[in-house]
């Protein structure tokens, strides 16, 4: 990614004001149209010290329009026109910026350029038309009474689009030209040249080049917006798999894979509840071995049998069986089947029960710090059945009523 110079150094463009300027007495003579003279005296008021120009000469091309000629003339300016043109210009400017052709680069700069002095001309025509209200008053003449509604507007205008004067930047070298060329006093208000002209890097560094880049490291806007961006450079890590998950019960990852999960799970919820429901399974497995063990007489513990490559031990499973906005639930296969109703907002649930229909046996849940869990008994006996919960999720609130396949 490079900055486009559009070609135009800062000798061409103080050529093509020279000649403008040139023709300002000629127009003045013919009695000039005022789409043409306000924004000429415009632009010579604004950078008088790059194009000198007589101001008495100015002056005098601005008191020759007609009140009403000026008035028509700032009521036909389409200034949401130019919103829409701004707007553009700011996603032009982008795609000029990452263009891989140089043609396609100058095409995306020219037409994002067009709107930079379409709004830069909308500038010198306030600027003159101030200048033309100074000199009738200075002159004992009324000022012309015009609606400052175009003013007021083209604030408006300043204060919703300023933001995207950071997407201008591929323009730089063509933006930093214009400014040098305006008089200082006018350049802070002129921000479609002015702002971010020096922040050269960022849109590269944006674009994934790896070049060191010192400005980034002293400009605090460069900085808000790459903070900004993290999110997205650096998106959350996947979700732990079920391949994942395998590994990691039968100690098949590498310590830096088994850290690696570990980390992941400590700042995802969802995968640590999965890392959880592992290790109660573990547990389970051990109480039910110590229970046996503690048996008189003799005793035998069947060893697992062999799990065919990527399933899940059947002793040893948990799966979603239902979300909500509010919670989800989860069913947990082991030695003795769980179900953990878990808020996901931060907060508790008011009620929640279970039932085995077409028993009357209601279970109710003891609370940990995962969420609502219910302890259903061995296994064995209910595979294949579906559970009935009772969720509530604030006091005085609806129940919602669920079929949880076990």
């Amino acid at each position: 990614m490079k900055p486009v110079d559009q070609g135009i150094n800062r000798g061409e463009r103080l050529e093509s004001l020279h000649t403008a300027a040139a023709t300002l007495s000629r127009r003045t003579e013919a009695g000039g149209k005022v789409e043409e003279v306000l924004p000429l005296c415009g632009d010579l008021l604004r950078r008088s010290q790059a194009v000198p120009v007589d101001p008495g000469l100015v002056e005098q091309a601005l008191v020759a329009l007609s009140p009403a000629g000026v008035q028509r003339y700032l009521e036909s300016l389409d200034l949401e026109e130019l919103t829409v043109q701004l707007r553009r210009a700011a996603d032009e400017s982008v795609e000029a910026g990452l263009a891989e052709t140089d043609e396609e680069r100058e095409l995306w700069a020219a037409s994002a350029l067009d709107a930079l002095f379409a709004r830069d001309r909308a500038q010198s025509v306030l600027i003159a038309v101030r200048r033309w209200q100074q000199v009738a008053r200075q002159g004992g003449i009324p000022p012309p009474s015009l609606d400052m509604l175009f003013e007021q507007r083209l604030a408006q205008l300043d204060r919703q689009l300023i933001s995207k004067a950071r997407t201008l930047t591929a323009l730089n070298p063509r933006r930093r030209t214009e400014q040098g060329l305006l008089d200082p006093q006018f350049q802070a208000e002129a921000w479609w040249f002015t702002r971010r002209s020096g922040c050269d890097d960022l849109l590269r560094k944006l674009a994934g080049e790896t070049f060191p880049f010192p400005h980034l490291e002293s400009c605090p806007e460069c900085q808000r917006d790459l903070a900004r961006t993290l999110p997205v450079e650096s998106p959350p890590e996947p979700h732990l798999s079920e391949a994942d998950l395998w590994k990691f019960e039968l100690g098949e990852l590498s310590p830096s894979q088994k850290r690696k999960c570990q980390q992941h799970a400590e700042a995802c919820l969802e995968c640590a509840q999965l890392l959880w429901a592992l290790d109660e399974g573990e547990k389970a497995i051990a109480d039910l071995e110590r229970e046996l063990e503690s048996r008189p007489g003799p005793f035998l513990v069947a060893a697992p049998s062999p799990t065919p490559t990527g399933t899940r031990p059947s002793q040893r499973s948990h799966r979603e069986v239902a979300r909500r906005e509010a919670y989800r639930v989860i069913a947990i296969r082991g030695p003795r089947m769980r179900v953990l109703v878990q808020p996901t907002g931060g907060r508790g649930l008011a009620l929640a029960v279970i039932s085995l229909p077409p028993q009357r046996n209601v279970y109710q849940p003891t609370a940990t710090s995962e969420g609502l869990e219910f302890d259903l008994g061995e296994t064995t006996g209910l595979e294949g059945r579906t559970a009935r919960l009772t969720v509530r999720v604030t006091e005085g609130g609806d129940n919602e009523l669920l079929e949880i396949p076990l």
